[in-house]
């Protein structure tokens, strides 16, 4: 038996008007519903292993910390023992010492130093990048500060045959700063701009009071960073391109860097080569300032603003 069918009796529904749009929505939200699935997914399992990774990371760098500062601690005694033995030594205790002796013991107290300097700065480093560092701020006049630094640092220079001066207004008030670690910034800029200098130059220390925030300066009259190097100045370990030949585990800008911008401050540089650098940093003012000057700190021609060491 045969059956026939006419086109007529073959309707096939159309959807249209508000159906066939509810249709076509329901469908592209599925779509993009497996989509966002898929995509969420796909970044938390990149998630998982960034986070492994920088546990992985941190986890290392706790032990280089950890490795470093038992080195440098261990390394301060020893050292502290054979710079009083040389310094014992110098000022010819035992007995008289001829030129090649005394030429001797001269770079033997060189280097001790070196080497004291470069165990401090690292035990510096350590604990600043340390996630329990936290610095001790209390109202300080930063003149005693300049001028205690100054002639902490003036034997060495002078050994350098570099001049040191310093200049802060008569009147200043007081900042809110962990003087110790402001005290390493300037050891540190004093200590990378006499690095520069050769005999016969000099460096200019100069506090300046702009309203919101104190200045410090420290400008010396050396030989200028390559146009090449000033991006790169702040960076761990960085050293230029001519420090082949300059002592340091170049990480005292670093030091400056992080210790100047945890006080809430900046460090600029301003450098021409073959005229100078002067590299400079701001304290801002918290709010406490007495800008009364302390009664001890005025008086005598030190004080009164400028002293050349």
């Amino acid at each position: 038996m045969s059956i026939y069918l006419s086109p007529t009796d073959l309707e096939i529904p159309v959807y249209n008007g508000p159906m066939f749009f509810l249709l076509g929505a329901a469908v592209n939200l599925l779509l993009l519903s497996l989509l966002l699935f898929f995509l969420n997914r796909f970044f938390r399992r990149r998630e998982a292993g960034y986070l492994r990774e920088m546990e992985l990371l941190e986890g290392r760098i706790k032990r280089k910390n950890e490795i470093l500062s038992t080195m440098t601690h261990e390394l301060r005694t020893p050292l502290a023992v054979l710079r009083t033995s040389v310094d014992l030594l110098r000022e010819e205790r035992p007995g008289p010492l001829n030129r090649k002796q005394r030429e001797l013991m001269e770079s033997a107290s060189e280097n001790v130093l070196r080497l004291i300097r470069f165990t401090n700065t690292i035990l510096a480093a350590v604990k600043i990048d340390s996630s329990g560092f936290r610095l001790s701020r209390k109202p300080v006049d930063l003149r005693s500060t300049v001028r205690s630094v100054c002639r902490e640092m003036q034997p060495w220079l002078q050994e350098r045959g570099v001049e040191l001066r310093y200049s802060y207004p008569n009147l200043l008030r007081k900042v809110m700063i962990d003087s110790t670690w402001i005290g390493q910034v300037l050891i540190n800029l004093i200590h990378n701009a006499g690095k520069h200098l050769d005999r016969g130059g000099r460096i200019d220390v100069s506090v300046y009071d702009n309203e919101s925030c104190l200045v410090v300066c420290v400008a010396d009259n050396g030989r200028g960073i390559e146009s090449g190097d000033k991006p790169h100045i702040f960076m761990e370990f960085y050293q230029g391109r001519d420090e082949e030949r300059l002592d340091g585990a170049g990480l005292g800008l670093t030091i400056v860097r992080d210790v100047v911008r945890m006080h809430g401050g900046e460090v600029y540089v301003s450098s021409t080569k073959g005229v100078g650098t002067t590299l400079s940093f701001t304290l801002p003012d918290p709010g406490l300032a007495d800008a009364e000057a302390s009664d001890d700190l005025s008086g005598d021609a030190e004080t009164a603003g400028r002293a050349e060491l």
